[in-house]
């Protein structure tokens, strides 16, 4: 990886945490290589491990966590969707906690949306990739012409 930026946590009530990177390989082999590894099934176990980690500092009787990946066709460029669901219960309830995350690939660079929450699947995955793959498609368009959606950058 040459470049990596990410968001800080928006988080909300302790039921919503938002999270957004963005990835920059050296070239789209590694790219394409970077994507598959954030979809293996040994991410998902250390990603799982972190997830249930906070969970158990909150005091949360676990059950046993559960993970799945799938691609995300029609959105013009290589994405995968991931999820990793732990039940819980706590204060008498039982819900379960999931980690969700959208990883779209154009060219060299790889844009990451990842959210927790305990809602059930806040977007769906074909409809967050689309709109990472638009979003990464302008970034990669400005960052190739400095153009915007036909417009120039200004320089004042």
């Amino acid at each position: 990886m040459t470049a990596a930026a990410s968001s800080p946590t928006y988080a909300y009530r302790h039921l919503l945490g938002l999270r957004v990177a963005s990835l920059l390989y050296s070239d789209e082999a590694s790219a394409k290589r970077a994507l598959t590894a954030i979809a293996s099934a040994a991410t998902r176990a250390c990603l799982a491990r972190q997830l249930m980690q906070g969970l158990q500092a909150r005091r949360y009787l676990l059950g046993r966590a559960r993970s799945s990946v799938s691609t995300v066709p029609g959105t013009g460029s290589e994405a995968r969707a991931l999820q990793i669901a732990v039940p819980v219960s706590g204060a008498g309830r039982r819900y379960t906690w999931r980690y969700e995350a959208v990883a779209v690939r154009q060219g060299r660079r790889i844009d990451l949306l990842a959210t927790t929450t305990t809602a059930v699947k806040l977007f769906s995955d074909r409809r967050m990739a689309a709109a990472l793959a638009r979003v990464t498609a302008v970034a990669q368009r400005y960052l190739q012409t400095g153009e915007v959606g036909g417009v120039g950058a200004s320089s004042g």
